[in-house]
């Protein structure tokens, strides 16, 4: 089995953590948020919205089809 097939055909799924606390607030528990099932994953960019809402932009796939994803978080937040 050559090197090419195996990377071809085994793909390893990734998880990012992301945890959110105010400025100045470290006693307080943070919220944390799991982004999950990605394939070698690269964090682009990360946009800070109004607390505690964030746009993470985030290169994943394998390595002829990679894309780049946005994710909101927290999920349940409404778009300005």
């Amino acid at each position: 089995m050559s090197v090419k097939n195996v990377s071809e055909s085994e793909e390893l799924h990734f998880s990012i953590f992301i945890s959110l606390i105010t400025d100045g607030d470290y006693y307080t528990t943070s919220n944390l948020f799991k982004i999950e099932r990605l394939i070698n994953p690269k964090i682009i960019r990360i946009l800070d919205k109004e607390f505690p809402r964030l746009e993470v932009f985030i290169e994943n796939g394998n390595y002829v089809s990679r894309k780049v994803e946005e994710f909101i978080i927290p999920a349940y937040s409404k778009s300005k």
